[in-house]
């Protein structure tokens, strides 16, 4: 995955969870601007999205750096752990922003 197909992801992510708490969610509009409309329908999906993108950017970034160093197979136990650590951090994120977003009304 690279840094454009991440932005989609965050970008679909973003209106998909926008859509269905009701916020505005139109057009050529930048994130912040759909985060700060989340931010004001439903604050606690707000929370929760913005936990889940900051965990899978942490988890992106760390996972770019070790391919692009072509050390994909060669992590020491450290780095595993780390690299274990924003999985397991973006997985849950998502499952409870799953979760929440289940609850609501289809919009």
């Amino acid at each position: 995955m690279n840094k454009y197909e991440v932005y989609q992801f965050f970008d679909l992510t973003i209106r998909y969870a926008c859509r269905r708490v009701g916020a505005p969610e139109f057009g050529i509009v930048d994130h912040e601007e759909l985060l700060q409309g989340m931010a004001k329908t439903n604050r606690e999906v707000y929370s929760l999205l913005a936990a889940f993108l900051d965990a899978y950017q942490a988890w992106f970034e760390l996972t770019n750096e070790i391919i692009t160093q072509g050390r994909g197979g060669n992590l020491n136990p450290a780095e595993f752990q780390k690299l274990q650590a924003l999985n397991n951090r973006r997985d849950e994120t998502r499952k409870r922003l799953s979760e929440m977003i289940k609850t609501l009304p289809e919009g």
